[in-house]
């Protein structure tokens, strides 16, 4: 053994030694003459054959050049001992990596250095005769620090002599004995002889270990398990690790088989064989994801008409009842015309009696029947009709009938003014309670504390959060001028209008909500909430909808910010194709679309701070980034085009934001850019919301 600053050849000085055994050492040391870092292999063999292999050795390795093969620099002999000086691989080898990960390794990661390796034991066995390396395994395997692969032998410290054979055929006693068990073929250990196939075994052992994080099952053990009629004991690496590809894993196995013959016959055959495996693994995953695609799609188209026949049978049971009610209004209108035409023949009888002589009136009088008593209306719709009109009354003053005539008249009156102002009022009320059912059961949020006519219209919610009345309509989503994912511009329209935040989420609301505060820019109750991670919005929201109990809220989908952010107009920004930092708070030194450089404030501001876009929104364009519902896309392609947010497919655990913020340049605020971030990525990111009216709750009279 060779202590440290040992030097060998006038230029050699030993450092370490990295490994021992029986017939020889493996040694770090430095090469004086250039300061690099080398590996230097000694040889304790004493016997000419042994020695001359060994030099054999360095001869065929000094005129290897591919880059997963270690390159040999020197070979020379220094006091009666042997050297070979070859390239240093600092760093551990990928058994003891296997062993640190406690977890396999990524099966495309070890696809790619299968592949180097293959094409490596390609060249080494186009050699006449064939080099064959007989020791291929983890441990003999590092990554550069670029993170290639090189194929090493540090089997000569554990006994081995020699980094390769080079003897045609591999008769017994024509080459040096020696194997790793897990990891060589059966007519290795049993000293038949090797071949190119031999290698291709030692790989596909090798391989599997990766891939499993297991030691394959050793050659001797699975021909004992075979003879005494049990199954193989080498499993598919696939039933291992089910994240390995079964074609793939078929090629291992192969490559693992007892008998050569079976094996792949070259190393080019089984590289193409892994290639079109993997190729196939690709077509197989795409096939499974598009199918899994598909049955979400499925499931959730079921879900919608599982709603919808839900929301139709709802409707029906509402109906039924408004239809009884409907019925028994037009029942009692007819009653109400009934008693009117009553009270008018009776009007008239009394005049006839009042002008005929008296001797006419001496007769007896009819019994007047009694006046119809009208039951009370139920509490629910009615449908308006015309009323009847009151008697004309005429009488001759001074008659005693004509003041029983008047108050006839006067009690039919006023039992037809209050049934139709009985009728009237719950008709209306009735309408608002069906109009605001109706609404919130189709996501239409029209105000039902009074329907509002006009964009910008404003309600106040919970904590005085204003919410701002945006109109159904129609218009173009995204933008040609701008990034691929904003492509291709399509016609969006909503079918129903909905309120809007006016201002983003404050830090006051929040921490009365939360009883927390994530903002970076804290000490500032009226600016915008932020650093707010994409499940702490669902949080808060959830929170905000056990408060109030006028409204629903929700995040806006992407569809419905940026409605609301253009308010009507076409250009690259609400104010125009330019955004100066007079309009939003973003970094001034880079201004959009031609605008003079202006202020860089360097942090959130007060909501309101800055001009409002037609639709009397604030901040749309700046200050922070706002969390929208959907998921992340990488374009338009098939996206929804009735406002609603896109949650199926592509990533679903990155979601959108939309507007920028205080420290991105003004080309970040255009009301088409997208924004994507991981929901577990806060920055700069906060929130504004959508409100839903609630249905009213007022009760009634049974």
């Amino acid at each position: 053994m060779l202590p440290a600053n040992t030097i060998l050849k006038g230029r050699y000085r030993i450092i370490q030694q990295l490994g021992a055994g029986g017939m020889g050492a493996v040694y770090q040391a430095m090469d004086e003459n250039v300061s690099c870092l080398v590996a230097v292999k000694e040889t304790f063999a004493e016997k000419d054959e042994y020695r001359h292999a060994f030099k054999r050795e360095a001869q065929l390795l000094a005129n290897l050049t591919h880059p997963a093969l270690p390159h040999v620099m020197d070979h020379f002999t220094h006091d009666n001992g042997q050297f070979l000086v070859m390239q240093y691989v600092p760093g551990n080898d990928l058994a003891e990596l296997l062993t640190l990960r406690e977890r396999p390794f990524a099966t495309g990661v070890v696809l790619e250095w299968a592949d180097h390796l293959l094409d490596a034991l390609e060249e080494l066995h186009s050699y006449d005769p064939p080099i064959i390396h007989r020791d291929i395994k983890p441990s003999n395997l590092k990554l550069t620090p670029k993170g290639k692969i090189i194929l090493l032998d540090f089997g000569l410290a554990k006994g081995a002599l020699g980094q390769m054979s080079t003897v045609k055929g591999d008769k017994p006693g024509a080459s040096v004995y020696g194997y790793t068990r897990h990891y060589a073929p059966l007519e290795q250990i049993r000293g038949i002889g090797t071949d190119p196939r031999t290698d291709l075994y030692s790989l596909g052992a090798t391989l599997w270990s990766l891939l499993t994080g297991e030691l394959p099952p050793d050659a001797l053990a699975r021909v004992d398990e075979k003879e005494d009629g049990k199954p193989d004991p080498l499993h598919l690496a696939s039933e291992k690790n089910p994240d390995v590809p079964q074609a793939v894993a078929a090629v291992l196995h192969q490559a693992m088989a007892l008998n050569r013959n079976q094996r792949p016959a070259s190393a080019a055959e089984m590289r193409q064989m892994l290639k079109d495996a993997a190729r196939q693994a690709e077509i197989e995953a795409a096939d499974i994801s598009r199918q899994r695609a598909e049955e979400e799609a499925r499931l959730a188209a079921l879900e919608r008409q599982r709603e919808e026949e839900e929301e139709k049978r709802r409707q029906d049971a509402e109906a039924q009842p408004r239809k009884e009610q409907d019925e028994y209004y037009a029942r009692l209108w007819d009653e109400i015309g009934e008693e009117m035409e009553r009270q008018r023949r009776l009007a008239g009888e009394e005049r006839e009696r009042a002008d005929a002589p008296t001797t006419e009136r001496a007769t007896p009088e009819p019994k007047e029947p009694p006046i119809k008593t009208l039951k009370a209306p139920p509490p629910e719709k009615v449908v308006r009709r015309e009323s009847p009109a009151p008697p004309v009354v005429v009488t001759k003053a001074g008659g005693k009938s004509q003041w029983r005539f008047i108050l006839i008249g006067a009690v039919g009156l006023l039992a037809m003014l209050a049934a139709i102002a009985l009728v009237l009022t719950l008709r209306t009320d009735t309408s608002q309670q069906s109009a605001a059912n109706e609404n919130q059961a189709s996501g239409t949020s029209n105000n039902v504390f009074g329907t509002p006519d006009k964009a910008g219209n404003i309600l106040k919610g919970e904590l005085g959060m204003e919410l701002v009345y945006v109109p159904a309509g129609s218009f173009m989503m995204g933008s040609d001028k701008g990034d691929s994912n904003e492509k291709p511009v399509h016609q969006v329209t909503f079918s129903y209008s909905f309120y809007m935040g006016r201002y983003e989420v404050t830090q006051a609301q929040w921490q009365a909500v939360m009883g927390n505060n994530p903002s970076k820019f804290k000490d500032c109750d009226q600016c915008p909430v932020e650093m707010v991670l994409w499940k702490d919005a669902q949080v808060f929201i959830s929170k905000l909808n056990a408060q109030d109990s006028s409204f629903t809220y929700r995040l806006p989908s992407e569809a419905e910010w940026e409605y609301a952010c253009r308010a009507g107009t076409t250009t690259e920004f609400a104010f125009g194709d330019s955004l100066s930092s007079e309009q939003a708070n973003f970094d001034g030194d880079s201004p959009a679309g031609g605008a003079p450089k202006s202020i860089y404030r360097e942090k959130t501001m007060p909501v309101g701070s800055f001009q409002p876009n037609a639709w009397g929104l604030y901040d749309m364009h700046g200050n922070v980034w706002e969390w929208c519902a959907d998921t992340y896309h990488r374009n338009y392609q098939g996206a929804p085009v009735d406002g609603s947010a896109w949650l199926i497919g592509q990533s679903a655990d990155l979601r959108t934001l939309r507007g920028g913020s205080w420290r991105n340049p003004g080309t970040a605020l255009r009301a088409a850019r997208r924004g994507t971030a991981s929901d577990k990525d806060g920055s700069d990111s906060g929130l504004r919301l959508v409100a839903v009216p609630r249905p009213l709750t007022k009760s009634r009279p049974r």
